[in-house]
């Protein structure tokens, strides 16, 4: 399918609320996949983004095929986010308020390597920089090497962030509870920081 079947449209603060369910929905199942294998509920997703729809700064750019949403990136600035994803910056005496935090950036199998990352990517960074952050950041899940759940079809978007001038900081390190299928509780998994000057 070529991306110009597709339609992208941009929704920026409050705006986003009536498409955080659907959002939510495409999370649950984007992020079953590996490197997060995340055993989540709808509620839980619901939950952990309806900030996008209660800052006037937000931004969440939604692919649609038709009327079914099949890819979603969000942002916020990174002062209005979770104290946890703060936390590494603010330790490293990191000034939040100058960051833009990519939140989300999900796209069903069949829709990716299509070139709808870019277009996710660079909308988002032009938001940013319209509203005068000097910095875009995101963070990945770390993955490891002798990882044996490793899928031998994944692809890593390590160069494809390269490209985009993103830096791995290795040393702004968050770690976030979730629960993986094959555990009874939820328990700590180590990631870390991209960052780009805009």
């Amino acid at each position: 399918m070529l991306l110009t079947e597709l339609n992208i449209k941009t929704f920026t603060g409050h705006s986003i609320k009536p498409y955080i369910s659907c959002i939510s929905r495409l999370s649950l199942e984007v992020f079953q996949e590996y490197p997060y294998f995340c055993d989540s509920h709808l509620e839980n997703e619901i939950d952990s983004l309806v900030k996008y729809a209660e800052s006037e700064k937000s931004i969440a750019t939604i692919l649609f095929e038709g009327s079914k949403v099949v890819g979603a990136a969000t942002g916020i600035p990174l002062e209005e986010d979770d104290e946890i994803i703060q936390k590494p910056f603010k330790l490293h005496n990191i000034d939040v308020s100058k960051y833009y935090h990519f939140g989300e950036a999900l796209l069903l199998k069949e829709y990716r390597r299509r070139g709808v990352g870019h277009h996710f990517y660079e909308i988002r960074e032009e938001h940013a920089k319209k509203l005068g952050f000097e910095t875009a950041c995101f963070y990945v899940k770390d993955r490891h090497d002798d990882d044996l759940s490793r899928p031998l079809d994944y692809y890593p978007l390590d160069d494809f962030w390269r490209k985009r001038g993103f830096v791995h900081h290795k040393e702004l390190k968050v770690w976030l509870k979730w629960k993986t299928f094959e555990e009874k509780a939820a328990s700590e998994k180590d990631c870390s920081f991209w960052v780009k000057k805009l």
